[in-house]
């Protein structure tokens, strides 16, 4: 698939569907990126551990932001913009498996 490659344009709803999500994952990631602890904290994790996490957090708000960024630049510029939703649906799925893993075996005390 060659990304400078022009497309038709597309439809209204895909064109608007295609905007949102680049918008959101970008205002997403602008919060993960500069509140990190608050948006730890709306998952459940106390205080402490957020603060421990938060580079983690900030890590993948930078994420967010660059493939916001990069769909919202292929959206504009009538380029295909498959490889960053698809990248983005990758990105998600890493999360929630992460996530998911750790929240379902919490670390043991130390002896």
């Amino acid at each position: 698939m060659n990304p400078t490659r022009r497309h038709p344009p597309t439809s209204p709803p895909h064109t608007l569907h295609t905007l949102t999500l680049g918008v959101l994952r970008t205002a997403v990631g602008l919060a993960a990126l500069t509140r990190a602890v608050d948006i730890l904290r709306l998952t459940g994790i106390d205080r402490t551990t957020a603060t421990h996490l938060a580079w983690t957090a900030r890590l993948a708000g930078i994420r967010d932001i660059a493939l916001g960024a990069g769909l919202l630049t292929a959206h504009t510029t009538g380029r295909d913009t498959h490889l960053w939703i698809t990248a983005g649906m990758l990105a998600d799925t890493a999360d929630v498996s992460v996530f998911a893993t750790a929240t379902s075996h919490p670390p043991s005390a130390p002896p």
